[in-house]
């Protein structure tokens, strides 16, 4: 919204549009959800490896491989996930824009019979945004399915260890 008048000249309408539209939708449906949905994980994740360490010590060590690795796979799939969102928004803007030529010149375009010409190129764009669009599905989706094996490494190792410490530890 500060941003200077040579921004508003340089940018095409559709990729002003894109930016504005793309980020109020951010901040209106997906901020305070995303918020609640962290703080409620992240609490219970505490306090569960709180309660496990405090029953079986041991549990620390595959505690300290589970946070290296996720920090090693957030570090590895954000850059990803933040350059399939870069091309996404960059491929998107020519959508809105031909759109909005299309919009504004839509009785010349009938006239001459130019509509199948800006069609093609509006198909093509869109095509362009469905495939920046499966990128940065399939790099959250690997990125989730990396941090779901850390949770079952976990699981797996506290109840090998629960197994291996039975009788050890007084019940009460």
């Amino acid at each position: 919204m500060r941003s200077p008048i040579l921004f508003f000249d340089s940018n095409p309408v559709g990729r002003v549009l894109t930016r504005f539209s793309k980020e109020l939708v951010i901040l209106d449906s997906m901020i305070g959800m995303m918020i609640a949905m962290i703080t409620q994980s992240f609490a219970r994740t505490i306090g569960v490896v709180i309660s496990v360490i405090t029953v079986n010590y041991v549990i620390i060590f595959p505690v300290i491989i589970a946070i290296c690795y996720m920090t090693y796979v957030m570090k590895k799939g954000k850059k990803t996930m933040i350059d399939a969102q870069r091309l996404d928004s960059q491929v998107r803007g020519p959508i809105h824009t031909t759109f909005g030529m299309i919009v504004s010149g839509l009785v010349t375009l009938r006239q001459y019979d130019k509509l199948s010409f800006f069609e093609i190129d509006f198909i093509n764009n869109l095509q362009k945004s469905c495939n920046a669009s499966f990128s940065y599905i399939i790099t959250a989706r690997w990125m989730g399915f990396r941090l779901d094996m850390t949770a079952f490494f976990f699981a797996a190792s506290t109840a090998f260890c629960v197994v291996a410490v039975k009788g050890q530890i007084d019940s009460a």
